[in-house]
């Protein structure tokens, strides 16, 4: 086994593997659904010590600084912004080396700061801030959730935030 190897052996032998829980009709592991299918397989924590999880957002326009993300040890969580060129293979590149993946969501800020195309903003028709909401989930695969861009004036928008939360409840994502 090459060096490699023997480090990821080494690794898959410090995680915890335990299974899903039991469904109450068959006793078996019921499939991962939702955010936990693709959440990272994170050390044994026997003594149940506190964690913290670690976000670099923004990932994706900048292509070097992407793959210098992707670099970080596979703990680190990414959140890649769903309009960047090249967004879905560096969230399938990630993955591969077993990082967590968020949708950054471009939402409305305070200010007059751009978050970028498809932004949700609070006074878009239903329809339109809908689109826009499945459109930036769509453009990647295999996330555990969504973290806001830039978006502290669309998560004080109660109406908004209902949306975009009953999405992800539906979906069983999480929001950051």
């Amino acid at each position: 086994m090459d060096e490699t190897g023997a480090a990821a052996a080494n690794r898959q032998k410090e995680l915890d593997f335990r299974s899903p829980p039991a469904t109450q009709d068959t006793g078996q592991a019921a499939p991962a659904t939702g955010w936990r299918q693709f959440a990272a397989l994170t050390p044994h924590n026997p003594q149940n010590l506190p964690r913290i999880v670690v976000v670099i957002d923004d990932v994706g326009p900048n292509l070097a600084q992407a793959r210098e993300a992707m670099a970080l040890p596979p703990a680190v969580t990414l959140a890649i912004l769903p309009y960047a060129d090249y967004a879905a293979e560096l969230a399938r590149e990630a993955r591969i080396k077993g990082h967590e993946i968020l949708v950054h969501l471009p939402m409305q800020p305070a200010n007059d700061a751009d978050p970028g195309p498809q932004a949700m903003l609070a006074d878009l028709p239903e329809a339109e801030f809908n689109r826009r909401l499945e459109w930036n989930l769509a453009q990647i695969a295999d996330y555990v959730g969504v973290n806001n861009h830039m978006g502290s004036q669309l998560t004080q928008d109660p109406v908004a935030m209902q949306r975009v939360l009953g999405v992800l409840k539906e979906r069983d994502l999480i929001f950051l």
